[in-house]
Order: structure tokens, then C-alpha cells, then sequence
């Protein structure tokens, strides 16, 4: 609403012949949204309240917001992850936007109000083909009255928080009028109480309160743009939201420092082997402290550290103990042969080794002069009992934020560091070696743990070795992260084995390779 005097010459407001006052005329509403005035006020008010509840809720930021025109019309098309989308996308901009919704919910006696006053489009398929040509006509005619439309062209919510494949129904919208179409995409949602995270909506408990989410409106693209092309640039804009919220999450880590201190009686890592070995969160972050004090001064100048282990729970706390010592691990290949292994030595510079001389005894590789091995064997004997007592009990006492910036000083890891180097079979020549950083590493965590939805209380059986990038990953930072368990074996071609460890350790997951499955 505005107040516009008639227009008056400015002369005239003196001398004799003053005008009278002029009266005070209320504006219509916009005319891309030609609403009745009382019901103008009405979504005004409510669109004022719902900002106060959802801002106290969530914590929203939009980003994008000038590629969507501030009049005329235009198309936005949008990821549907929760119940609550079109709300954020609308509290986003300053336009009133006309929502496409499942009919159903207009007739639900709870919903249907606020529906009709926010002038939905109901669409369903139950009424045949001519509810959904109804309805999407109806949604041309909005363009062409100059208005915001918003579809969600999955057609129904994702269950595992990824995109679902694109209808083309927009397609028929724009033929009849064409607009300029806006992507739009909605980030960190997944998880949220409204979202299917868990197999269920609303009955979860919020991970935080006011829930950070991510707005991102795309460039217009033209109308004509096809359905696959729309979803990838749909696609496009989460990753860039992802990479938004780089530096809120910290290296793997650093969060396995702060669980570990939270629950350090929880189960942690299992061996798989005749002994049997178990090691619960605090064992598990003590012995990884310990080994990286005693060989911090003999790597100190080493630009990356290499590793000759096999899958195991020596393998997985040597690996915890390279990045606790901010320095970046290279997971050797050693089914690749003697020349793949100097090659990628040769590669990152490096000048030792991390191995067992139980399992180097078995490969009997020659690594050159000039790198020194570090046996495992022989550095425990080096730890004092003394130590051992204080490392375990400071990670029991002491807090997870304390531990990680004061005691580990862990907060000079960056994102953008360099976590590991995996190295190729070196099939077609010289082994080529992928650079993952910390956020590469915590980024591929997130869309595993989306995808097969871990929790606390799985325990996942982990063959694959730590120089393959699934196993580097998800066999050994996914389940620290999270706070679950795993069970180590070395050899993934051991069926017989492998499914006795799944029995006697109870595992609720087994990841692998379609080769070695």
C-alpha cells in the first residue's frame, strides 16, 4: 500500500487562491498479483507472520535474488525436498509467486485456506488428462498476466535428498506463453524435521535451532531450454551452494576429535581377523595421538607421508594420525607392483613410510634407498605407560572443543588443504594421483552418508583398501564421522570370511565394488 497525493502545483500552496488539501488515495495492489484489498491485507499479514516463525526456525540466506525480474513474468523451477519450499522461495523475494500444488491439499481443511489465499494452481492427475491440460493452462494464463509462477517439475518430494528426474510439464506452460525460466535451488533442507531423512517426515528432532538453508536463484534461462539441460544447471546451483558452506565444515578430522571426546566408551573399530581386536572412540583417538607425538619430529620437513597397510584397525589409526599431524596421507597401492609404487613415491616426494613388518614381510618390495620405512612395530615399545594413561584420560575428560583447537590445535587445517593423494593402477603408464582436500573428502562423506542414511548405530563391514578412493572415504572416515562402528578385512576376495565377520559382528552395512560383489 502507498499513499499518493493528486499532484498539486507547487505555486498554488500559497497566496489566496491556496487548493484545498488534497485527499489521500490508496493504491491498488500490484498488478502482476491483482488481489481484492482485503485480501491483499490479509497475505500481507500472514506473509509477515510466517517470516517471524520460519526466521525463528531457520537461519536463511538468499542468494541469487536480481536474476529474478521485478516485474513481468517468469518461470522458477526448484528442487522439492521438504513441505515447506515453496514458503522459503516465497519469503525470498519481494514477489508474490503462484505455486503449482497437488489438489489434494487444497481440499485438506487445515490447508486449504491459506492455499486459496495465496492463489495456487491445483494440479493432480486423478481428474485424467484434462485436470493436468486445466492446470497448466492456468498457469499460462498467470504469465501472461505478468505474474511469478513456481513449479517443482519432480512432481513429488525426494526420499534421499538427491534430484530427482525432471517432468516436462513446464514445457507445455511456456509453448503457450514463453518467460524466461529461473532455476532455483534449496540446500541443506536434507535432514531438516520436513524432509523424508530417516524414512519419515515431521517425527524427528531438530539437528539445530534456526536450521541453516540456502536459497539460490539461477540465471534466466530461455524458454525453450529442455528438461535434462534445466535439471543440471538445477543441479549445478547445490553444489554451488555446497561450496557456500565450505568453511562451516570442518576437516573429517576434526569432527572424528570432537565425537570421540563426546562418546569415547562407543564402539569404534572392529578387526575382522583371528584376534579379534576392539577398540572403542577414546582407544581409537589415543592411539593415533600417540603415534603421531612420536614420529612428529622425524616427519616434520615430509611434504606427504606415505602408508603401506592393508585394511585394518592399525591401517585406519595410522591413517587418523597422519592428518592429526596436518600433514597429507598417500594410501600406497601395493597390488600394483613394484614400479607403480616407486612412481607414486617419486610423484609426492615422499621420504617415509608407514608399513607393518608382519605385512611387508609378505609383499617383499623394494622401495628404494632413499625412502626410510617406519615399522608400527617398533614405535609402540617407544610409548611410555605414563603417556598412554594421560593421552587416554584427556580424551575422556576433556571436552571436544578443547581437545581439537587448545590440545591438537587442529583449527590450522583449512578446507582447501590437501588431505590425501590416490593414485591410479598405472594401468595405461605412470600411476596418476587425484589431490582430494579435506572439503573434497567431507563433501563425498555427506552425499554416502544421504544416500545409505548411516547412523550411530550401524556397524559397516569395510574391505576395500585405504588406497581406493570408496574405501579412503566411506570404509574409513564415513563411519568416524557419524559416530558409527566398522569391521576391517584385508582381503575383499575372502567370500567365506567375510560373511562369517558380517555374522559374528552383527553389521547392519557392507560396502564394495560390483567386481568384488
Amino acid at each position: 500500500m502507498s499513499a499518493q497525493p493528486t499532484e498539486t502545483p507547487l505555486s498554488d500552496r500559497t497566496g489566496t487562491n491556496r487548493q484545498p488539501r488534497p485527499r489521500l488515495r490508496v493504491a491498488a495492489p500490484a498488478t502482476d498479483n491483482p488481489y481484492p484489498p482485503l485480501k491483499w491485507f490479509a497475505e500481507r499479514i500472514l506473509r509477515g507472520l510466517f517470516w517471524v516463525v520460519l526466521h525463528l526456525m531457520y537461519r536463511i540466506r538468499v542468494v541469487g535474488r536480481h536474476h529474478v525480474p521485478a516485474t513481468g513474468p517468469a518461470l522458477l523451477v526448484c528442487n522439492h525436498v521438504t513441505w515447506l519450499d515453496g514458503f522459503f522461495i516465497l519469503l525470498s523475494l519481494r514477489r508474490r509467486v503462484r505455486f503449482l500444488v497437488w489438489t489434494p491439499y487444497t481440499k485438506n481443511r487445515f490447508l486449504r485456506w491459506l492455499l486459496r489465499l495465496g492463489r495456487v494452481i491445483p494440479i493432480s492427475g486423478e481428474g485424467g488428462p484434462r485436470e493436468i491440460v486445466r492446470a497448466l493452462r492456468e498457469a499460462s494464463e498467470a504469465l501472461a498476466q505478468g505474474e511469478l509462477v513456481g513449479i517443482f517439475p519432480e512432481a513429488s518430494m525426494t526420499r534421499t535428498g538427491f534430484l530427482l528426474p525432471f517432468h516436462r510439464g513446464y514445457e507445455q506452460i511456456l509453448k503457450r506463453t514463453p518467460a524466461p525460466i529461473i532455476p532455483t535451488a534449496l540446500d541443506q533442507l536434507w535432514g531438516s524435521i520436513f524432509s523424508y531423512q530417516g524414512g519419515k517426515f515431521f517425527w524427528k528432532w531438530p539437528r539445530q535451532i534456526r536450521y541453516p538453508v540456502t536459497v539460490a536463484f539461477g540465471s534466466p534461462m530461455p524458454p525453450d531450454t529442455p528438461a535434462w539441460q534445466l535439471r543440471q544447471r538445477v543441479q549445478e546451483l547445490v553444489c554451488e551452494c555446497f561450496e557456500l558452506r565450505k568453511h562451516s565444515h570442518p576437516p573429517a578430522v576434526r569432527q572424528f576429535v570432537r565425537i570421540a571426546c563426546r562418546h569415547p566408551f562407543r564402539p569404534c573399530v572392529y578387526d575382522g581377523m583371528a584376534n579379534g581386536k576392539q577398540l572403542n572412540y577414546a582407544e581409537t583417538l589415543t592411539g593415533a595421538r600417540l603415534i603421531a607425538h612420536q614420529l612428529r619430529s622425524q616427519l616434520a620437513d615430509d611434504p606427504m607421508i606415505g602408508l603401506l597397510l592393508p585394511t585394518t584397525v592399525a591401517g585406519a589409526v595410522a591413517n587418523i594420525a597422519v592428518a592429526l599431524l596436518n600433514k597429507p596421507a598417500v594410501n600406497l597401492n601395493y597390488t600394483a607392483g613394484e614400479e607403480a609404487i616407486r612412481s607414486a613415491i617419486r610423484q609426492c616426494g615422499i621420504r617415509h613410510v608407514i608399513t607393518a613388518r608382519a605385512f611387508r614381510s609378505k609383499l617383499r618390495l623394494d622401495l628404494g634407498g632413499d625412502v626410510e620405512l617406519i615399522d608400527l612395530e617398533d614405535v609402540a615399545p617407544r610409548i611410555s605407560k605414563l603417556r598412554r594413561i594421560l593421552t587416554y584420560l584427556s580424551v575422556i575428560l576433556l571436552p571436544g572443543w578443547f581437545m581439537d583447537r587448545l590440545v591438537l590445535r587442529l583449527g590450522r587445517l583449512r578446507p582447501d588443504g590437501l588431505a590425501t593423494v590416490i593414485f591410479s593402477s598405472g594401468s595405461t603408464g605412470d600411476p596418476k594421483g587425484v589431490m582430494l582436500s579435506h572439503h573434497n573428502i567431507v563433501s563425498n562423506i555427506e552425499s554416502m552418508s544421504q544416500i545409505i542414511d548411516v547412523e550411530w548405530t550401524d556397524r559397516l563391514l569395510g574391505v576395500l583398501p585405504f588406497f581406493h578412493s570408496f574405501g579412503y572415504t566411506v570404509t574409513l572416515w564415513l563411519p568416524l564421522l557419524v559416530g558409527a562402528s566398522v569391521v576391517y578385512y584385508p582381503d575383499p576376495r575372502q567370500a567365506k570370511e567375510i560373511g562369517e565377520n558380517c555374522h559374528r559382528w552383527k553389521c547392519t552395512l557392507f560396502v564394495s565394488t560390483p567386481t568384488f560383489l
